[in-house]
């Protein structure tokens, strides 16, 4: 059969499986027929990022005869105010970009009539887009990039959700209001119990803004608990807990002593502790990882005695994490063998403990009997170089621009490097 004979029927069955508006777009360039059918409609409606006050859009999406709406495989909801504290941190661009159908393109939608209350205004908009997901049979992904929802129980936005049945990829930042208005003060999306009665994702983010390590404890207890139960298959896990001056973060060991995921690729994690055992354990049995960052983690007795087996981690192409911690994962030769891409790290050779993951005094100790103004030799700048020099293929490195003394120096520690990173500013060989 002709790729222009495909009945309209099954192409829309094709397309509206596909996950990535790039695929879809050269399915679309294969011939002048298969354009015409697309281009219109499914490149418009197949990756939708709007802010939340767009009701337009969501009745259209929501009315029966309509049939875009299961053209909808990627779902964005944006923040409006680009100035909310945190957000840019958090997400950077991501949270702007927004991509509308042509009719609704720079249509910023302003209530009509009477005044209303933001709580009003809210629990409309939020009602006419779960009127919509209910309407979305294909959707994939969803990202929610505001504060948390005021609409909550079993008519909310992660109840629909799950009864959807067809989300696997689910992000979203967990902004709380700072406005003191009571009727705004929602808990947080990862204590609501709908949210958590979600299953079978396969990719989930999370970023969370500053919290006390009391409630990031026991919220994040709840949350490890329903990735170990409810996701079986997880690809990409992205945990980013922004904690208070004070608090050394929440345990993870829950999850990486419950957990065996055989094709997790990507790994994020920030704002954690954990014991030093069970993180050597969870990267032993984690083979097919590829892309890893380890972000403020601390280990109960130092990253110094992490200890990987001979073999692991073979197919991790990318790892990003603070020097001392990049030093305990590779310092076994036959570890990491892959590696291509080495970020986030320095050369001092003179360091302020304080300033660094825990080394060697695990939680209690943030940089042992030393103080914050007590410079003392780099504990693993030794062991740094040698994992770098006998790891020929790291081809890319990100490195402080004030840790290495001279080029030269650089260069001959590990010639094969052909891309480096000062601070954001990349040369390439």
């Amino acid at each position: 059969m002709r790729l222009d004979d495909i009945p309209l029927e099954m192409l829309n069955s094709i397309t509206c499986a596909v996950d990535s508006r790039t695929d879809l777009l050269s399915f679309a360039l294969a011939c002048r027929s298969l354009y015409s059918a697309i281009a219109p409609s499914q490149l418009q409606y197949h990756d939708i990022r709007a802010p939340l006050r767009m009701p337009a859009l969501w009745k259209r999406l929501a009315h029966p005869d309509d049939l875009h709406a299961s053209m909808v495989r990627s779902l964005t909801i944006l923040y409006n105010n680009r100035a909310f504290a945190g957000l840019d941190s958090l997400v950077g661009d991501a949270a702007g970009e927004e991509r509308l159908p042509q009719e609704y393109s720079g249509l910023g939608e302003s209530p009509t009539g009477k005044p209303a209350r933001e709580i009003d205004l809210l629990r409309e908009w939020e009602g006419d887009l779960i009127l919509a997901l209910k309407r979305m049979t294909n959707l994939h992904r969803f990202r929610w990039y505001r504060r948390t929802p005021v609409i909550q129980g079993e008519n909310d936005i992660w109840t629909t959700l799950r009864i959807l049945g067809t989300v696997r990829d689910v992000q979203f930042v967990d902004l709380q209001c700072r406005s003191g208005r009571a009727e705004l003060n929602t808990p947080p999306i990862i204590v609501s119990p709908s949210f958590l009665s979600l299953r079978g994702l396969s990719s989930l983010d999370i970023r969370r803004e500053e919290t006390t390590s009391t409630s990031t404890t026991v919220d994040v207890a709840l949350l490890l608990k329903v990735l170990t139960q409810n996701c079986y298959d997880m690809k990409s896990l992205h945990l980013h807990f922004n904690l208070s001056i004070n608090s050394h973060g929440a345990s993870i060991d829950f999850l990486i002593q419950n957990v065996d995921w055989p094709n997790l690729r990507d790994l994020y994690l920030h704002g954690f502790t954990c014991q030093t055992s069970l993180l050597s354990s969870f990267l032993d049995r984690h083979r097919s990882i590829e892309h890893l960052t380890l972000s403020r983690m601390t280990l109960d007795s130092g990253w110094r005695y992490l200890t990987l087996s001979d073999g692991a981690l073979p197919s991790l192409h990318a790892l990003d994490c603070q020097s001392p911690v990049a030093a305990a994962i590779l310092k076994n030769p036959k570890v990491a063998v892959n590696l291509q891409s080495l970020q986030g790290i320095d050369f001092r050779r003179a360091v302020y403990l304080a300033h660094y993951t825990s080394w060697d005094d695990g939680v209690e100790g943030d940089g042992g009997d030393l103080g914050e103004g007590e410079q003392v030799e780099s504990p693993w700048i030794a062991q740094l170089a040698d994992a770098l020099r006998t790891r020929p293929s790291i081809t890319s490195l990100g490195i402080d621009c004030r840790s290495v003394e001279t080029p030269v120096e650089l260069a001959r520690l590990a010639p094969h490097l052909t891309e480096l990173s000062f601070d954001g500013l990349f040369l390439v060989s």
